[in-house]
């Protein structure tokens, strides 16, 4: 089975049940819409494998690899030879039940190996409902924020993706696209007598929908409800802007934070798997 490298809006065009699949493919989708019409607003390389197509890879800045559901098992070895075509690979995310299978075809194609898997639940709002409300208020972060947030997103980096090392150069490139108002893509935060105690973001249109990422508060306010009022009132937001669906992914080894979206209405509707690349084995 081979693979075919082509570009976002044919890889669009050719997986149609990938994007149909919005909840569990919001990022690749939603990437591959932009590109097709800003080419180089990532760096980032489609692949389809198969004809007809088993499965997609998208291999961000030759580092990352995510790989949608795979239609057939015969395209496990064209995966991982694909995946073994980027030397300098450090993380691959596949969906269940076959990420596994797609590992173990890495590791035996390259000799690597990969560090022990983070279950990653795909979430999709249900229909909204109001927590309790705590004191403050929330609103839109801004630039005056913009400080506070850097510092809280590398620590949401290091905490809920487990990245040891987070580039503040990164950082700063990601908060400032949400803060840009011409983006599609926006931060909320939760504000209580003058001090930002929460916040939450949202990236990464996609033709129904939009995804909620960067839900952070710090140590010393959590467990006051602000993350839950905060994200309801986000998501209310956004569905009074248009949009129809919204997502996000959690790390389901965090029972706290999982069950926060879900009292506020999402549901899982599937499974991923991220892992390390592991050279020296």
């Amino acid at each position: 089975m081979q693979t075919t490298q082509v570009n976002a809006a044919r890889f669009l065009e050719l997986t149609p049940a990938v994007v149909a699949d919005e909840a569990m493919n919001s990022v690749i989708v939603a990437t591959a819409r932009r590109l097709a019409t800003e080419p180089d607003a990532f760096d980032a390389e489609h692949h389809v494998v198969g004809d007809p197509v088993q499965a997609g890879v998208v291999v961000f800045r030759e580092r990352s690899a995510l790989i949608t559901d795979v239609a057939d098992v015969a395209a496990f070895d064209a995966i991982a030879a694909l995946l073994a075509s980027y030397p300098e690979l450090d993380t691959i995310e596949a969906h269940d039940p076959h990420a596994a299978s797609i590992f173990t075809a890495y590791s035996a194609k390259t000799g690597r190996g990969t560090g022990p898997a983070m279950a990653m639940g795909a979430f999709a709002l249900a229909e909204l409902v109001e927590p309790p409300r705590p004191p403050g208020i929330p609103r839109s972060a801004t630039v005056a924020d913009r400080a506070l947030l850097v510092e809280w997103a590398m620590r949401f980096a290091t905490e809920a993706l487990s990245e040891e090392d987070p580039s503040r150069e990164a950082t700063e490139r990601l908060v400032d696209g949400r803060l840009d108002p011409d983006f599609p893509a926006g931060l909320f935060v939760w504000e209580l007598d003058g001090e930002v105690v929460s916040m939450t973001g949202h990236s990464g249109a996609t033709e129904t929908g939009i995804r909620v990422n960067l839900v952070y508060t710090p140590p010393e306010h959590r467990g006051r409800g602000f993350a839950a009022a905060l994200c309801a009132a986000q998501a209310r937001h956004l569905l009074e802007i248009g949009y129809e669906n919204i997502y996000l992914f959690t790390d389901l080894s965090n029972p706290t934070s999982n069950a926060l979206y879900e009292r506020i209405g999402y549901r899982r509707v599937g499974t991923l798997e991220r892992r390390t690349v592991v050279r020296d084995v």
